[in-house]
Order: structure tokens, then C-alpha cells, then sequence
């Protein structure tokens, strides 16, 4: 996959983004860059009060984190209407299955009382944290990997060394990422003192082994001597992993140089930390100001390297929200502000969520002012052409009806996946990305 090289977009004063970064064009009134109508496709993988494949029959009360690989086959978690919670995996045109069930034990792990993930790849390699809050002997906390027609896998787990902090060990997990080679990057708590003290770092595992990312402790580039400090799984944002093993992180807690928490860095491999992207960088016209904020979905990160998909927080700018990429030692590119035009529609963008980044598209939700039939949508920015429409509330929903906007949205280089929060029922739902429905789609 090649880097984003620019995008055609129309906002307010209609300007165009070249590939070199940055000249601008007025429009002649009469030039639209308006895509056409998109006739949305929605299938339904899975919505609240379905029965679940879990024993005893319960539905599911509470669909989450859903992600999408090549295929169309769709991971996400929930509760369960009789207390238990899984992993569930629905294959592009079979029935849901369970990978994992808080109400059945985990070989070497014991039963797991939450789920947090789950992440898929784009070739369809899973990987999620088993959890553990009771404290009963013989159950532990995990990092789990299950590659297709595989069993479960466990990756690290609490009482493994953590690398890299003098014979700590592995104290609980948090968010993680995984690459279609299997490698997956994820945060966890270590200790050296039985947890009476703990600490927070980011850490790789492949070909199995595991190497630290960051540690408690780090110099932070590019934030004049911070350091971070992170005790808890809070303290990191991320991580975000490409095919190379590259690893991106946003560290939310460091000493020193509290002015770039929430600032976003890069560990490639054989390489030093550097810094990614800075709160207090300026932000490229027509927006201008500077950040103040960095969000960013999953996936986000390019397989071939090292360009990131992000919303960015604006202060004394235009605008106060902006959609973009930038590559490692690049500039920001922006692909969708605040005010936009959303597409198919007669209102404007505003509040784009975290952006996703996947195939050279850019995928984020945000809500619609001036539209009262559209309170919301999913655009993607393709890698050439204008913001395009995903899904819209006016759109027909084969689960029920709207509620909030669409959200918790993931991508892959073909397929949208997303939730339809506050509607009747809850409902995780897919369709192919705009561009990418052949004429004659039966699925």
C-alpha cells in the first residue's frame, strides 16, 4: 500500500490539497466536487437480543469493538443477558461462533471474568486480553492470539517477566493491536514488588519473543527531556502496529513536560523513540492554529510504513476539529474540517470522531448540522477523490432504527464495520466501502 498523497475535498472556500502539500485553488462556482448518491448496503452481524452461541442460548445485551478483516469477516465482544460476557467471530456468510466465554475456561489461563479487544488483522488473526479481577488462585490475566483454524494462543500473561525492567513481572493488560504476520503490540502494568507498586510500558511480542516498546522511566523525544511515568493502563494510549512491527503510542502521562501528554510517538524496530506527532505543532492551512488534541481509531496505521490516520483537537485555528495523515518526518495532511460539506446531504460535518486508517482510506464518524433527515454518518477520505459518504441515519437500517450517530466504526482495505448505538436495537452492521460494491453483489 502506498502513502496517502493527497486528497480532493471541498471546504469552506473550496480549496484543493496538492500532493506536494500545500497550494490552494479557488473553484470556479460552477466545479462540484460532490460525490455522487451512494446506495448503502447494510448487513447485519449481530444485534442486542440475538441469541448468542454460548451455553444455555442468552442474547447478546451489550455488542462492542467490532473490527473487519479483508474478507468481511467481522470479531467484536459483548455481555450476555445471563451475566457472562464473549469473543464472538462472524464469518462473512456463516453464523456467528465463540472464540472465548467468561463462562468457560481458558487451557493454562482459567476462566476470564472481561474481554478487552478484540483486534483482528487483515488476513483474519485475532487477538484480545483474557481478564481477571477475582483473584481466585488458578486464574490469570492474558494476552491471547487465535490465527484461523487455530486454538487459542496465549501471548504473555500476568507472572511472565516483562523485558527490559530488571526482572519485573506482567501485572494486568490493556488495549492492543495485531499485523497480518500475527505479531501483536499491547500495554500492560508490570511490578516488581508482588503489586504493591506498578508500572505501565508498551510491548511487542513476535517470533516469540517480547521486547519493550516503553518503559516507565523513557525519555520522551521531541518533549524537551520529559519522561514518562505512566502506573496505569490509562497512561498510554494505542498502540498502533504495521506489518514492519513499527509501534505507535500516544503517552498520556509525562513528568517534565505535561504540556505534551496526549502527544503521539513511534518505536521502529532497530530505531530509537521519535516523536510522531506533538501537541503544540502547528496545524497546515486553511485551518492553521495548533494541536491540541490527538485522536485515533483502529486501525491506523500503514502496512508499509509509517504514516497515521488521526482527529485532531485545533486551538486558534478556523476550525476546532480536523481530519488528516502524516508520515513519520512528514507534514499533515488534512482530509475532512469542521463546517465540510457532508456528503449526499444538505448539512455540514461537525465533530469528526477518532480516524481509522486502512488501504489508503481514511474512515471516521461525526455528527451532521443543517440536515434535519441526517443526524449523523461514516465518511471515509479515499486515497484520491472527494469525502464520500459511508452510511447516513436516513439511510434504511436492516436491523431496526437509528439511534445515536453510528459509531465505534473500523475499516479494512474493502469493508466498513460499525455500531448503531441508541437505536432499536443495538446492532453491529457492515458494508462494503464506497468504491469498492461490484455491480452485481449478492452477498
Amino acid at each position: 500500500m502506498r502513502e496517502v498523497k493527497y486528497w480532493l475535498r471541498a471546504p469552506i472556500g473550496a480549496v484543493a490539497i496538492a500532493a506536494a502539500g500545500a497550494f490552494f485553488m479557488a473553484m470556479p462556482a460552477s466545479f462540484s466536487l460532490a460525490a455522487p448518491a451512494e446506495d448503502t448496503k447494510l448487513s447485519v452481524v449481530a444485534a442486542d437480543g440475538d441469541t448468542a452461541p454460548t451455553s444455555g442460548s442468552p442474547t447478546y445485551n451489550g455488542l462492542d469493538e467490532p473490527m473487519v478483516d479483508e474478507k468481511g469477516n467481522v470479531v467484536f465482544t459483548s455481555s450476555l443477558s445471563n451475566g457472562f460476557a464473549g469473543v464472538f467471530y462472524k464469518p462473512k456468510k456463516k453464523s456467528v461462533r465463540v472464540i472465548s466465554s467468561t463462562d468457560v475456561a481458558i487451557p493454562g489461563i482459567g476462566t476470564p471474568d472481561f474481554y478487552d479487544g478484540p483486534v483482528m488483522s487483515s488476513n483474519g488473526i485475532i487477538a484480545f486480553v483474557a481478564g481477571d479481577t477475582t483473584g481466585v488462585s488458578g486464574v490469570t490475566a492474558a494476552v491471547m492470539r487465535r490465527r484461523p483454524h487455530q486454538a487459542l494462543k496465549v501471548v504473555a500473561k500476568t507472572g511472565d517477566v516483562a523485558p527490559g525492567t530488571g526482572g519485573a513481572v506482567f501485572d494486568g493488560f490493556d488495549d492492543l493491536s495485531i499485523n497480518e504476520h500475527g505479531d501483536v503490540a499491547f500495554i500492560a502494568i508490570y511490578t516488581s514488588d508482588g503489586g504493591s507498586t506498578s508500572k505501565t510500558g508498551a510491548f511487542l511480542a513476535r517470533n516469540g519473543g517480547i521486547t519493550a516498546v516503553l518503559l516507565n522511566g523513557d525519555t520522551l523525544p521531541g518533549t524537551g527531556g520529559g519522561i514518562f511515568v505512566g502506573t496505569s493502563t490509562g497512561d498510554i494510549d494505542g498502540p498502533w502496529l504495521n506489518e514492519k512491527g513499527d509501534v505507535a503510542f500516544e503517552a498520556d502521562f509525562i513528568s517534565g513536560a505535561t504540556a505534551f501528554e496526549g502527544s503521539l510517538f513511534m518505536k521502529r524496530r532497530g530505531k530509537p523513540l521519535e516523536a510522531f506527532i506533538l501537541n503544540g505543532d502547528s496545524v497546515p492551512a486553511p485551518v492553521n492554529g495548533t494541536i491540541d488534541g490527538i485522536h485515533v481509531g483502529r486501525p491506523a496505521l500503514s502496512d508499509d510504513g509509517t504514516t497515521i490516520a488521526f482527529t485532531l483537537a485545533v486551538t486558534g485555528g478556523s476550525v476546532e476539529n480536523v481530519v488528516g495523515t502524516k508520515r513519520l518526518g512528514g507534514s499533515i495532511k488534512l482530509c475532512a474540517i469542521n463546517g465540510d460539506p457532508a456528503p449526499d446531504t444538505i448539512g455540514t460535518i461537525d465533530g469528526p470522531s477518532a480516524a481509522s486508517f486502512a488501504g489508503g482510506t481514511v474512515l471516521f464518524h461525526a455528527d451532521i448540522l443543517g440536515d434535519v433527515s441526517n443526524s449523523g454518518g461514516v465518511f471515509t477520505c479515499p486515497k484520491r477523490g472527494p469525502l464520500r459518504e459511508v452510511v447516513l441515519t436516513s439511510d434504511t437500517n436492516p436491523a431496526g432504527t437509528w439511534g445515536n450517530v453510528p459509531e465505534e466504526e473500523s475499516l479494512s482495505e474493502n469493508w466498513s464495520v460499525f455500531q448503531s448505538d441508541g437505536g432499536t436495537p443495538v446492532a453491529i452492521l457492515l458494508t462494503k466501502l464506497p468504491g469498492k460494491e461490484p455491480k452485481h453483489d449478492k452477498n
